[in-house]
């Protein structure tokens, strides 16, 4: 098993590492990703009034160089070689319950993956 969490957005090429990761794993073999989500509402909150600051920790952490919302994440665990066996997000405290717009309420984007082949 293969676990990517929170460090595929700090890499210049994340597809690249991502595939070459993958050779290590046998057919059916799993992978997790897990990404912070740029189209989170409080950082769309923040694009909409014209700030787009760097942090030293969370979904702007200063030390990220790729931003993926739900479907890019989706995208780039298949152009691995991944099937998508399932997806999740992570929920914002007592929005937990509510179980839609994961783009909208996610801060984590979370991905199970199985090796093609």
């Amino acid at each position: 098993m293969l676990v990517c969490a929170d460090i595929l957005e700090h890499l210049i090429d994340p597809l690249g590492v991502l595939k070459k990761l993958a050779h290590f794993l046998k057919p059916g073999g799993k992978v997790i990703v897990s990404l912070p989500n740029i189209a989170f509402f409080m950082e769309r909150w923040q694009i909409l009034l014209g700030k787009f600051d760097y942090k030293d920790s969370g979904i702007m952490d200063n030390t990220h160089l790729r931003f993926f919302n739900r479907q890019r994440a989706i995208e780039l665990v298949q152009k691995a070689g991944f099937q998508i066996v399932k997806t999740d997000h992570s929920r914002l405290g007592k929005l937990g319950w509510f179980p839609y717009l994961p783009n909208f309420l996610g801060v984590q984007i979370l991905i199970w993956g199985r090796k093609d082949n």
